[in-house]
């Protein structure tokens, strides 16, 4: 041992040799500076690394709640599952029995539908509502008695039984029709599109007489409507005539058309109606023409004194305070 360290003892020092001893000196001082700043950030990152594998959470770590909440969601789905599980097990079990009871209801039909007698099991016979053995005899004699019958008849007697039956369709009552598609001609076309019985002639001409009856009750009506709207006309005229007369304004006339009118359908009614029926229309006619009195509304009640009194102050009023004729023709223009 001695040997040894009188060995490293002995070794030389190496010496660095050089004229500028400042720019040395600055070369240690900023080895130091960058050598302490490397342990310092060294320390900085270890103590990090410490604080952060100590305070941070996992972020797939869950807590116990949300553990909980998941075990209860997973146990209620499963529980889910069996209910439903369960459900369609019972439903497929029942669907099974029911086959089974409808496939032994079959078999016992078929047994019994064949002369097959059941017993139950003391050696009791079975008894049921319907006698299936008979039932079966009743329609298949039923049957053969029906096709032996169409088969003796002859095709004459078979169309004669048709005819017939034919026949007493015909004579039935027919069910209420609320509406003929055939009368919509007549609606629409007239008298000329009315269908006529072709089979009996009695009826065909009481039919014809109706319809003549008919056209000539249409044109009076026709008549009278358009004698009454010219009325109506004429009395609106007079309305209309008389407010103009009071405003100064000139007449209507009546077109020589109208005037036309009135003289044919007049002679039309003439023709047409008796004259008792004339002597009617004139009175009725007279006293259209009469001027209707109207009542006194009940917001013109007391004006009627008033405008008189205005009339007698004005004829007791001297011509010379009375307004110029402008003031009445402005007035009226009004």
């Amino acid at each position: 041992m001695q040997e040894g360290t009188s060995q490293k003892v002995d070794e030389p020092l190496n010496f660095l040799h050089t004229d500028d001893v400042g720019s040395f000196l600055d070369l240690k001082a900023e080895f130091i500076k960058r050598r302490d700043a490397a342990l310092i950030g060294k320390q900085a990152s270890h103590i990090y690394s410490n604080s952060t594998l100590k305070n941070k959470k996992n972020i797939l770590a869950i807590t116990k709640e949300e553990k909980k909440a998941k075990q209860e969601l997973s146990e209620r789905r499963a529980q889910r599952i069996r209910q439903n599980e369960e459900e369609i097990r019972k439903e497929e079990q029942q669907r099974l029995r029911q086959q089974q009871i409808l496939e032994q209801k079959a078999i016992i039909y078929e047994r019994m539908s064949h002369g097959e007698k059941l017993t139950y099991e003391d050696g009791r016979e079975a008894e049921f509502l319907v006698d299936f053995h008979n039932k079966k005899k009743e329609l298949e004699a039923g049957y053969s008695s029906s096709c032996t019958q169409n088969d003796d008849l002859t095709d004459d007697e078979l169309r004669r039984s048709d005819d017939d039956d034919e026949k007493q369709r015909v004579k039935e009552a027919p069910l209420v029709v609320h509406y003929d598609p055939f009368e919509e001609k007549g609606r629409v076309f007239g008298a000329s599109h009315v269908p006529l019985p072709t089979l009996n002639e009695e009826a065909r001409e009481t039919k014809i007489a109706e319809l003549k009856s008919m056209t000539e009750e249409t044109k009076i009506e026709r008549t009278k409507r358009k004698l009454q709207r010219n009325a109506e006309k004429e009395e609106e005229r007079y309305r209309v005539n008389k407010i103009r007369q009071r405003m100064g304004i000139p007449l209507l006339e009546s077109s020589d058309e109208e005037e036309q009118e009135l003289s044919t359908n007049g002679d039309i009614q003439s023709s047409s109606t008796p004259p008792e029926s004339n002597v009617i229309d004139n009175q009725m006619t007279k006293e259209e023409e009469k001027p209707k009195k109207f009542g006194v509304r009940e917001w013109d009640r007391g004006k009627v004194g008033h405008m008189r009194w205005i009339e007698a102050q004005r004829e007791d009023r001297d011509e010379e305070f009375a307004p110029p004729a402008s003031y009445r023709e402005t007035k009226r223009k009004r």
